[in-house]
């Protein structure tokens, strides 16, 4: 956090500002206070007495400027706006937000001139798409409201930022199912990350249980513009499987001389996957959900010639993320 002061002076000429920055708070930027508040400088823009950004993982911030007559808020789309350029941005929005109250009254044909400045502050919803009637109707002046832009519905990933995230995840091969959790790093639109998973499948003979270890890497290949946003990649893995094999305490009750063997077994595997992903923003995380079909290649168990368990073929599955 980066604190300096402001101080106002208010004369017959105008408004006049000392001193330099407000108090900034930046949370969960790609970004510090300190390259904000440099913005700030550059464009001239700080009038209020505190001003606070919150990033989302999907990209859009709220900023909330804020004075002593009240706080005003706005939704900022930086998702095209790469990192090094989004405090001039914001600089350029917090400017908006502080000089739209400050337009002076019109004076009328014959009046006597005013004194001083007459300021307004509107509260503004940060849940708003733009500026609002009583926003641009300040002090007796209409404001004509901007002609919002035409976003794409449909772009190139907005996952721009360096972070990280655990998720749970489940994929079926056929009759098993495997159930497992994993960590991931994202470097933009590409993570790399390592799960594992378990799963057992019942036989009259005894159980099978399968356990998998893999390194992966996902790259999300397109988003769309939308709250929540829905994104859609691909995901490959490598890694190793082990199955193991239990046998039952009871034989065959028309042969008490049969016994059961058991033998494990253990080999690499690969897995490709085309992903489908809906993620909405809570506080400074972004809880994602994704499903995916692919084919995978890996150990196959049988029993007296036959599958019981095959980690390999077509597969389906679904995870759940948390990113930060």
């Amino acid at each position: 956090m980066v604190v300096l002061a402001i101080a106002v002076a208010t004369t017959p000429g105008g408004v006049r500002a000392d001193a330099s920055a407000p108090t900034v708070t930046v949370r969960g930027c790609g970004f510090d206070a300190a390259a904000l508040v440099a913005a700030l400088d550059h464009e001239a823009a700080p009038r209020a007495i505190t001003i606070a950004v919150a990033c989302a993982a999907d990209g859009n911030a709220v900023v909330e400027v804020s004075r002593a007559e009240g706080t005003r808020a706005r939704p900022v789309d930086l998702r095209d706006v790469p990192t090094a350029l989004a405090p001039r941005v914001l600089a350029l929005v917090v400017a908006a937000i502080d000089d739209a109250p400050a337009i002076a009254p019109v004076t009328p044909t014959g009046a006597p001139e005013v004194a001083s400045a007459t300021t307004a502050v509107v509260t503004h919803s940060p849940a708003a798409t733009g500026p609002s009637v009583a926003d641009r109707r300040v002090a007796g002046v209409d404001v004509p409201a901007p002609t919002p832009a035409r976003a794409a519905a449909i772009g190139p990933s907005t996952r721009w930022r360096r972070g990280g995230a655990g998720r749970v995840l489940l994929r079926r091969y056929g009759a098993a199912t495997l159930v497992g959790a994993g960590a991931e790093l994202a470097f933009g639109p590409v993570g790399v990350g390592v799960d594992a998973s378990t799963g057992t499948v019942a036989h009259p003979l005894g159980t099978v249980t399968a356990r998998a270890l893999a390194l992966d890497a996902t790259v999300t290949i397109a988003c769309t513009r939308s709250r929540p946003s829905m994104c859609g990649g691909v995901r490959a893995a490598l890694g190793r499987q082990w199955i193991a094999a239990a046998a039952t305490t009871s034989v065959p009750p028309d042969d008490p001389t049969a016994a059961v063997m058991t033998a494990g077994l253990a080999g690499y595997s690969a897995h490709a996957a085309a992903e489908v992903s809906v993620t909405i923003p809570v506080g400074g995380l972004a809880v994602t959900a994704t499903g995916a079909v692919g084919l995978g290649a890996g150990v196959v168990a049988r029993a007296n010639d036959a599958e019981v368990l095959h980690l390999a073929g077509l597969t389906v599955g679904g995870a759940l993320e948390v990113r930060r």
